[in-house]
């Protein structure tokens, strides 16, 4: 069996996500043959899976995702920050002026 080296690209998932609901995590590879993903959600939580997956957090905080990329010739990580919230947030109301002045 010949595989080639995996690359990953990128995780896409939301900035934020509520406590006790379901987000959806995607990895991307640019290339790569028979890829397995190996997931950490920064929750104590661990475990072999496909390029999407959902996760629940139980608790409000920062968590660090990590997924790890790998086949028989090679593996990659990739991180990225996730912000667990009570309630939603929303950035502050901005007023347009026009197109020199915004407020």
């Amino acid at each position: 069996m010949i595989q080639r080296p995996v690359k990953p690209s990128r995780l896409w998932y939301p900035p934020s996500v509520l406590s006790n609901s379901s987000v959806q995590v995607r990895c991307r590879i640019t290339s790569g043959t028979d890829a397995s993903y190996l997931w950490r959600f920064g929750d104590g939580s661990e475990h072999e899976g496909s390029s999407t997956e959902d996760h629940v957090f139980n608790r409000t905080g920062e968590y660090i995702i990590e997924v790890t990329v790998f086949n028989l010739v090679s593996s990659a990580p990739l991180t990225g920050h996730i912000f667990v919230v009570e309630e939603p947030c929303l950035p502050p109301p901005v007023k347009n002026m026009g197109p020199d002045k915004i407020q």
